[in-house]
């Protein structure tokens, strides 16, 4: 069987990190790492899971690593064809 070859590419940032018991939902439409009426960030919560699905339509895989207060890392892995 031939090993598949990936394009890896990260994506990180400086803000309020993903606390981990929360890191179940994030790519579940229309939720957020904070919820409720008084949550931080605004948005529908839907980001996360189109890329997600874009990425898996792609035979690809998100990961995601996060530190509360700190910030959050995406990795992509795409397939070269």
């Amino acid at each position: 069987m031939k090993q598949k070859s990936f394009v890896y590419i990260t994506i990180s940032d400086t803000g309020m990190g993903i606390p981990s018991e929360k890191m179940s939902f994030i790519f579940e439409e229309f939720r957020h790492a904070s919820e409720g009426i008084n949550r931080e960030f605004e948005g529908l919560g839907l980001s996360l899971t189109l890329a997600k699905r874009m990425i898996e339509i792609m035979n690809g895989k998100i990961e995601v690593d996060s530190i509360e207060g700190k910030g959050s890392t995406f990795a992509l892995f795409l397939p070269i064809r």
